[in-house]
């Protein structure tokens, strides 16, 4: 064991020490032809913690500068674009590439934020489940070519679970009522169901972690950062009886999943909280590597259950913001928590009972996705 967490981390270290340049020229290559071996790729710094890059050409050469493989891959695109040389979709890609390249002069382009996220946590269901390298290899490439740098990274977490809940006293049978099919995995994820589509056969647990292994690695190379999946409070139903002490509040139906679908959340004033979330995300650094954001949706879509009374209602909310980030911070003291909006739509979700939620979690340890602000910012 001791040998493949030291292997873990050597890998990590490899990953994010590799050339940018290397990693942006294999996705000009893969996406645009052998003649990305024309351009010229220097690397230069980051502006205060954001993606830069400089496009320059002139006689036939054109020199492309970059913070990272995906700030290049960004250049690169950029630069094609604005001459109406090539297009990359998810559609498939159209070329018009000159015999010598267009003079271009210098632009510097520096994002307006640090981080640029693509997907959200349902993506992995909708479009991504059944996925294998050489579509996720496509996929990362337009991630890179269109500028992301952080993206969720849920692929063989269940696998990592499954190795947690068995240290707390879950049977392998009861890990089989539990985990959904692949397609069903990001509601299961967020608490809305459980075993739908299931059992889940041991091979995909195998599968999903070496594949996760190849991700993460391209990942980091382009400079590409994961966000973890990390404990949102959800438990099998087995916990009661492998954990009796433990107090567990059953979830109402989500799209009548119900009953043996149903979902169960442990009490957040329970001490096996971050005990469950810190022996998470140590298993999953184990395997993967370092990560520095933990994704955790604890309602979405889903009754808070809380108390009735103003008052007490407030302490609770407070009570479980600060239990998800604690069982984060158990795992990784220098985690950030990573959360989507899209809950806060649901009228419960009052100004004041968001702040309480989020009242004990530091700023700087926090990031809420509003992924449908071009309908109903929050």
């Amino acid at each position: 064991m001791r040998i493949v967490i030291v292997l873990s981390a050597l890998l990590a270290s490899a990953a994010l020490a590799a050339d940018p340049t290397a990693a942006a020229r294999g996705v000009l290559t893969r996406c645009f032809g052998p003649r990305a071996a024309e351009f010229r790729l220097e690397t230069i710094p980051a502006e205060a913690g954001r993606p830069v890059f400089e496009i320059a050409a002139s006689n036939g050469t054109v020199t492309l500068r970059g913070s990272s493989g995906v700030a290049l891959s960004r250049g690169a695109y950029t630069y094609l674009r604005a001459h109406d040389l090539a297009m990359f979709t998810w559609g498939g890609r159209q070329l018009n590439l000159p015999a010598r390249w267009p003079d271009h002069p210098h632009e510097r382009i520096v994002a307006p934020f640090r981080h640029l996220i693509q997907d959200n946590i349902c993506t992995p269901g909708y479009t991504t489940a059944y996925y294998g390298w050489p579509e996720w290899e496509r996929y990362l490439d337009v991630m890179a070519l269109h500028g992301f740098n952080l993206t969720m990274a849920p692929l063989g977490g269940e696998a990592i679970w499954a190795r947690v809940w068995k240290q707390f006293g879950l049977t392998d049978a009861e890990l089989a009522d539990f985990f959904t099919g692949p397609a069903f995995l990001p509601w299961h994820r967020m608490g809305n169901v459980n075993k739908h589509g299931g059992p889940v056969p041991a091979a995909y647990f195998e599968q999903s972690v070496a594949l996760q292994k190849q991700l993460l690695a391209r990942m980091r190379e382009l400079g590409i950062e994961p966000v973890a999946p990390a404990f949102s409070g959800f438990v099998p139903a087995g916990f009661t009886r492998a954990q009796p002490d433990a107090q567990v509040l059953d979830m109402h139906a989500w799209c009548g999943f119900g009953g043996a679908y149903g979902s169960h959340m442990l009490h957040p004033l329970s001490p096996l909280y971050p005990a469950i979330g810190g022996a998470f995300i140590k298993e999953w650094q184990k395997e993967f590597g370092n990560a520095d954001f933990y994704q955790a949706d604890s309602f979405n879509e889903l009754s808070v259950p809380v108390s009735g009374d103003r008052t007490n209602q407030l302490a609770q909310l407070a009570a479980f913001g600060d239990s998800v980030y604690s069982a984060i911070k158990a795992g990784d003291p220098d985690g950030t928590w990573v959360m989507m909006a899209w809950a806060f739509l649901s009228g419960f979700w009052t100004p004041d009972n968001t702040k309480a939620l989020l009242s004990r979690v530091p700023d700087d340890r926090m990031l809420v996705l509003d992924l449908h602000c071009e309908a109903a910012p929050m």
